[in-house]
């Protein structure tokens, strides 16, 4: 194992419901996730810089919209540079037990210790002293969403891997009579935060020391199809959002699922938006991807050599992505 190679813990409990456990196909992303973790990084560096072109494209125009005054001009020009510590945001749909989530947190945080690793090496080779603020992480946010019952099992997964993350808030879905949402997810390390709306504020006590770990996850209730609103009152109501990446696996395993998955993806994706989900292609029908068609998107499956061995085979399991035609 190299030196940065990063641990992952996870809890499976099937009680919980039918994403408790470790499914075969999410096995299957998490192993292309390691395998493949140099095309992983790329593609999301790539979606960081459309990003960023995309904002720095939206300042201009606002500017000849605004008809704003040269020194204002100017300002917003230098001000452009932020966009390169614009971190990108991420969603996981039906993420059932949080391995999968961990696993990419764990990926980009391997990347980015290696990346250190170089360029502290390559620093003590051309002898530069001068010291430079360090970049933010690729991965700015991510989301890791469920049913409400699979909510507690998600922060478990979470919480028992505080180093890949800096800021974990859990967002408590209203209550009903007998929940014991609260008793099931809360410990006494004050790492863990639970929200109920109207927003409350976060807590980031004693957080990750690693500067390369994901700025903030939140787990939260999401049932496909159904959306609300805070009118930006709430900053972590995950609906009033746009991700740059959304991922999950056994999304599509009933033909009833295929239209409220098909209108979260298209709620919270925009443009440029990568999608990635893993699927059993005995149990994902023909008509979904057709469906997918038909919404406005299009669809690659991934070629069965990226997948391990025990994966791979036309009728098994597949990885699709997905974007905005």
């Amino acid at each position: 194992h190299d030196d940065h190679d990063v641990p992952i813990y996870f809890s499976e409990d099937w009680n919980t419901g039918i994403g408790g456990g470790l499914w075969s196909t999410g096995l299957a992303m998490a192993r292309y996730f390691e395998h493949h973790a140099e095309d992983v990084v790329a593609n999301l560096r790539r979606l960081k810089d459309v990003k960023k072109l995309a904002l720095q494209q939206a300042r201009r125009q606002q500017q000849q919209f605004d008809n704003v005054t040269s020194a204002n001009a100017i300002h917003n020009k230098n001000s452009n540079n932020d966009n390169d510590r614009e971190g990108i945001s991420a969603m996981e749909l039906g993420s059932g037990n949080g391995f999968l989530s961990v696993c990419l947190l764990a990926l980009l945080l391997a990347a980015a210790n290696n990346k250190d690793k170089d360029d502290d090496n390559n620093q003590n080779q051309n002898n530069q002293s001068q010291s430079s603020i360090p970049p933010p992480p690729l991965l700015k946010e991510l989301v890791v969403t469920d049913m409400a019952d699979h909510l507690s099992l998600m922060a478990k997964t979470l919480r028992a891997n505080p180093h890949v993350w800096k800021d974990l808030t859990v967002v408590e879905p209203p209550r009903q009579d007998g929940d014991d949402f609260n008793d099931a997810i809360n410990d006494d390390d004050g790492r863990m935060t639970t929200q109920t709306p109207p927003p409350s504020s976060s807590s980031s006590a004693e957080n990750s020391n690693n500067q390369n770990a994901c700025e903030t996850v939140i787990v939260a209730e999401h049932l496909w199809g159904e959306f609300s609103s805070s009118n930006n009152e709430n900053k972590n109501d995950i609906h009033d959002k746009k991700y740059d990446f959304i991922f999950g696996t056994d999304l599509a395993y009933r033909n009833s699922l295929h239209a409220p998955l098909i209108a979260s993806l298209n709620h919270f994706s925009h443009a440029n938006t990568l999608m990635l989900i893993g699927v059993t292609m005995t149990d994902t029908q023909p008509i979904f991807f057709d469906a997918l068609t038909k919404a406005g998107f299009r669809y690659e499956k991934l070629a069965d050599g990226l997948l391990e061995k025990e994966f791979r085979g036309g009728n098994s399991f597949g990885i699709v992505a997905i974007q905005r035609r």
